[in-house]
């Protein structure tokens, strides 16, 4: 009910807020939807607010829930006098502590979402040092720290960093400035102004829009692309099932994942696998895929198994990706975690001895006080 409420274009946000405070125990699903309307409405505050929450009644944050909070700290923090932002900056580095705590600091979705809040916030030397750091970047990725350098007005070191960008060998000429400038207002008028729109263009706009949260508009392009006699490929079926994921539309989602499969003919991929919380498949797409996986594609399905409580993929997911390489704290604490929600606190203590035998070094811990309060 009050998923519905907050998600639906017929809900009511005033009669879904006495509905949620009325549950006994909030579960992550709800606190995202309640969390991503407040970061889009007046009140971005709140959503703050109802992260704390979220924290003190002990409901766990997954990789949806921190890019929703990183965007409130932003938002808050640009709305703001200059003296007052300390305290929103302050919450978006506690963010950032928890993240990497529980393991997630390698999820592109958060990743983007750092970049995006310490861009947003004035900290562009820290956001591009995230940006630097990340090993696999996306299309948001450049997009977030090239707008970041337009805002500041920093036009050479935008104009920088688009040379660096790369160009996918098959995007015609018209599509890369879509890929490029997703963020950027006439990015529609260009795509509109196309006289042949190919699958990559369509493709361009469609996760665009779907990744900036705009379901709705996502899925009514599909239906244009469908229209048009374009033929969709595993990308844009990637960008539709985006937008199914961040709007909580479970049946459509299985409808568009069951004609990629029998109508296109596509075979799903481990990201496909994941956005339909059909993740127990997911390795053994790895496995059959005709090039070495790497260590992201483990890593990121491990990070899901957590959000799903999945002890015995993330034990399969563990033992592949050791032997690809050695694993890293964030790995056995993502691991310990998961035995600590099932409540097997025996494999918890072997865990943790494992990482003494082999020497896996534990990150300073962290308090928080509260000043001036």
């Amino acid at each position: 009910m009050v998923s519905f409420c907050v998600v639906s274009v017929s809900g009511n946000l005033n009669y879904a807020l006495p509905v949620f405070e009325e549950l006994a125990k909030p579960v992550p699903f709800v606190c995202n939807n309640m969390i991503r309307v407040y970061v889009n409405s007046i009140f971005p505050n709140e959503a703050i607010l109802l992260y704390n929450i979220m924290r003190s009644e002990n409901v766990k944050a997954d990789s949806f829930t921190f890019p929703f909070v990183l965007k409130a700290c932003a938002r808050v923090s640009r709305g703001i006098e200059e003296g007052h932002k300390l305290a929103h900056l302050h919450k978006g580095v506690e963010a950032h502590c928890t993240i990497i705590q529980t393991g997630l600091e390698l999820d592109p979705f958060v990743q983007n979402s750092l970049i995006f809040m310490n861009s947003r916030s004035g900290s562009i030397k820290a956001a591009r040092l995230l940006f630097n750091k990340m090993t696999e970047k996306n299309i948001v990725s450049w997009n977030t720290m090239v707008m970041a350098y337009h805002r500041q007005k920093n036009i050479e070191s935008a104009n920088g960093l688009l040379k660096e960008m790369p160009i996918r060998k098959h995007h015609d000429h018209n599509t890369c400035p879509l890929w490029r400038y997703q963020e950027c207002s006439n990015a529609s008028l260009v795509f509109e102004r196309m006289r042949m729109k190919r699958v990559t263009s369509w493709n361009a706009m469609i996760v665009g829009i779907a990744v900036h949260g705009h379901c709705k508009e996502a899925i009514e392009l599909f239906s244009r692309m469908q229209s048009s006699g374009t033929k969709p490929d595993s990308v844009t079926f990637l960008g539709v099932l985006t937008a199914r994921s961040y709007s909580g539309l479970v049946d459509e989602g299985c409808e568009y994942f069951h004609n990629m499969i029998e109508k296109y003919k596509i075979e799903p991929g481990i990201k496909h696998y994941g956005f339909m919380g059909l993740l127990e498949e997911a390795p053994d797409v790895i496995n059959r895929m005709p090039f070495d996986a790497n260590t992201i594609r483990w890593r990121t399905l491990l990070g899901a198994s957590r959000t799903r409580e999945n002890v015995e993929l993330a034990e399969v997911l563990v033992e592949n990706l050791g032997r690809l390489e050695p694993l890293k704290h964030g790995d056995y604490v993502l691991l310990s975690n998961i035995y600590v929600e099932a409540y097997r606190w025996d494999d918890v203590e072997r865990v943790r001895q494992m990482m003494v035998e082999m020497g896996v070094l534990k990150p300073p811990g962290f308090s928080q006080i509260e000043m001036n309060g």
